[in-house]
């Protein structure tokens, strides 16, 4: 998947230690001529890859996730409804290159993702 086509980012911040990325879901990606045609919905494992590439522009790494404790779906995302959204992540990387992650989708009224994982670096 070509992630420049899902989302950009519009603005990047940090405030006593979490990082908050506005992003805009762009309507025209092709994820969503499936899942679902007329009423797109995004999946669940792109807004895990959206805190994924998110989480990359906080650490300066390539990562990849080693293991996910929790990802709660709160409520759904779709490029019509909801096309500005707000990540918020909460990173702590060890001296073994792993980062423990804590990250929410949401917007200005509800949440939309909660999880908690562990990454390490992709290369």
């Amino acid at each position: 998947m070509n992630w420049e086509e899902y989302f950009h980012i519009d603005r990047y911040t940090e405030e006593d230690g979490t990082h908050i990325f506005d992003v805009t879901l762009d309507p025209a990606c092709d994820v969503y001529r499936g899942h679902f045609p007329g009423k797109p919905i995004s999946p669940g494992v792109c807004n895990i890859g959206l805190i994924l590439r998110c989480a990359e522009k906080v650490t300066g790494s390539h990562l990849r996730f080693t293991s996910i404790k929790q990802c709660r779906l709160t409520g759904l995302v779709t490029p019509s409804d909801t096309p500005h959204l707000t990540v918020e992540i909460q990173t702590n990387r060890t001296d073994g290159g792993t980062t423990s992650l804590r990250a929410v989708i949401r917007d200005s009224e509800k949440s939309y993702m909660d999880l908690k994982g562990e990454l390490e670096d992709a290369d």
